[in-house]
């Protein structure tokens, strides 16, 4: 494992760790697709469309499909990991009206259509 001189040897094995736990990069969510998000409080469906994403799940911010900006993931301080859904951390995300809401712990994602993340929490 290569450490940058930058970066705090925990955090960069932190990162690592994160992927290995499992989790989702945005990019790699083809239109159509849908990511399930599964937190300590809430069950989360996330549909990739051609305009971005719409979530559903949280009974106060989307209790029905509504569009949404994923920033990504934290582990509950400022540190974000852009564009990734990860298991263990917080998912942070945008919807009209609301500020930013920053999800329970995340327990599991997946997403069906990929080969390594299949089937529904």
């Amino acid at each position: 494992m290569k450490y940058h001189p930058n970066i705090d040897n925990k955090i960069v094995d932190r990162i690592n760790q994160s992927e290995e736990d499992g989790g989702v990069w945005l990019k790699d969510v083809s239109v159509g697709d849908t990511i399930f998000v599964k937190t300590k409080n809430t069950k989360y469906v996330i549909k990739k469309t051609e305009k971005g994403f719409k979530i559903e799940g949280n009974k106060i911010y989307c209790p029905n499909p509504t569009s949404c900006t994923i920033n990504g993931s934290t582990w509950g301080a400022s540190m974000l990991k852009i564009g990734f859904i990860g298991v263990g951390m917080h998912m942070e995300y945008y919807v009209e009206g609301h500020r930013g809401v920053t999800t329970t712990k995340i327990q599991s994602v997946s997403l069906p259509t990929h080969p390594r993340l299949g089937g529904a929490p």
